[in-house]
């Protein structure tokens, strides 16, 4: 959310904290942002949220085609971004778009920076 944030950065393990200022609890990220591009958004950068140590989350509504689609950018401007050549879950760097297979809704979806894990999980 919007307001004053203090970020400290680990230069030996390139992790980040994260900490709003006056009370809200920081958490731990690899990136000081993790962006949300895809069919929705007609591939525009949507921030995402960071609700625990190393995980992003996002509500998305996906559409009616047969070709919906995301990718995780980190910097905004596709230097650094991932997608999944298997697909099986682990977010790879420069990988390919991830499809969304279940039809048109809500859907959460979360990415660890750490792990690269994602979850596209259908509301």
């Amino acid at each position: 959310g919007a307001g004053d944030y203090t970020i400290t950065f680990n230069d030996q393990t390139n992790a980040y904290t994260v900490t709003k200022q006056g009370g809200g609890g920081g958490f731990a990220s690899m990136y000081p942002q993790v962006y949300f591009r895809g069919t929705p958004n007609t591939w525009e950068t949507t921030p995402m949220t960071l609700v625990a140590d190393n995980t992003w989350s996002i509500n998305v509504t996906f559409g009616n085609t047969p070709s919906e689609r995301f990718k995780f950018d980190i910097n905004g401007d596709w230097t650094l971004n991932f997608g999944d050549n298997q697909p099986d879950g682990i977010a790879d760097q420069t990988g390919n778009d991830i499809l969304i297979t279940e039809g048109p809704g809500n859907y959460t979806i979360t990415f660890n920076d750490q792990s690269k894990v994602y979850t596209v999980v259908k509301n």
